[in-house]
């Protein structure tokens, strides 16, 4: 790339034309650079006088993803941010090493900022992974640990197993503080991904590891984990979870006795606004179903109709109908109106 230097300048110049300054800025991001270009840039950050001028080549090695095309890269990055004393520089490089594992080394900087585009960067699994999650256990900073937790929001069910993993086996420090970061980390994902890893009293977490730890620690972990899981779950129920939920009461017989208690609970949690949507979601899937589906989803929709006095008529009418197809569906309801609990505040 012709006249690097200048472009460099320009594009970092506070005093410069707002016009050049752009067209500076353009010219670098579109560049298709070579090894040659690249060696360059690695060059001016080593040498160039100027810290804007330094961070302004991090920053075009990051723009262009030099450190994942070019893995030699990255440990010359991480060397030249060890002998970096300028901040903002080193954030830049931090920005420049996005996605590589090398970035996990800038989560302990002294400067925030480059803690904060530390976590912004590291990969979402494996090692750099574990290296996020224990830095937020160490950190003290509410803050930081709710900017760790939007990293990972949307990571998806894979990120979840592996954390799940971690947590169930990484030396962590007990104590009350342990649920509240635990509930900080888990309200990032899914409610129908944390009802499947976590929540469910099923085998996922019963299975993991169980040659790591043995007796009370290990089942004391487990039993946290699953409190603080379904805490967060029933603050606020989403309306996808009481969908995947109701497919699952109908078409798994298991699945309702190992959950019953918790279905009762979620399903007494649901915002009003879900209500009409809700009873959609009951027709649909009643319509399939016979015998004992039939009856698992009518004594969840009955909990369901004690929370909505206006729509009462409408799954009342609901539950006559599935009892003409399925009469002991009548005689389950007539038994569960006897116990009619009222509905709990959240």
């Amino acid at each position: 790339m012709d006249n690097l230097s200048d472009l460099i300048r320009r594009a970092s110049a506070a005093e410069a034309d707002g016009r050049a300054r752009m067209e500076a800025v353009q010219a670098l991001k579109s560049a298709r650079l070579s090894k040659w270009d690249v060696q360059a840039f690695c060059a001016a950050l080593e040498r160039e006088e100027h810290p804007a001028h330094r961070a302004a080549a991090a920053q075009v090695l990051g723009y262009h993803r030099i450190s994942e095309a070019m893995p030699e890269v990255a440990g010359l990055l991480l060397e030249l941010a060890g002998r970096e004393r300028d901040p903002g520089v080193i954030r830049a490089v931090a920005f420049a090493l996005r996605h590589r594992e090398e970035v996990c080394s800038l989560l302990d900087h002294a400067r925030p900022e480059v803690q904060d585009e530390a976590i912004l960067g590291v990969p979402l699994s494996g090692a750099p992974l574990k290296a996020l999650l224990d830095h937020l256990f160490r950190c003290r900073d509410g803050g930081r640990k709710a900017r760790i937790a939007a990293r990972l929001r949307g990571a998806g069910a894979g990120t979840l197993h592996e954390i799940v993993e971690f947590l169930l086996t990484a030396d962590l420090p007990e104590g009350g503080g342990l649920a509240a970061d635990v509930e900080v980390l888990l309200e990032a994902f899914p409610q129908e991904d944390l009802f499947q890893h976590v929540a469910s009293e099923e085998e996922e977490i019963a299975r993991t590891h169980r040659e790591i730890w043995s007796g009370i620690r290990r089942r004391e972990r487990k039993r946290m984990l699953m409190e603080v899981s379904r805490k967060v779950i029933l603050e606020e129920p989403s309306l996808s979870l009481l969908n995947l939920l109701l497919r699952r009461l109908r078409d798994e017989e298991s699945f309702h006795h190992r959950n019953v208690r918790f279905l009762r609970q979620v399903f007494n949690r649901f915002r009003p606004a879900d209500g009409p949507a809700l009873l959609a979601s009951f027709r649909r899937l009643g319509e399939q179903a016979r015998g004992a589906a039939l009856m698992r989803l009518a004594e969840i929709l009955a909990v369901v109709s004690r929370a909505l006095p206006d729509r009462r008529a409408e799954a009342d009418a609901l539950l006559r109908s599935w009892a003409q197809v399925a009469p002991e569906v009548g005689l389950r309801m007539y038994h569960l109106r006897l116990q009619a609990p009222s509905r709990r505040m959240p």
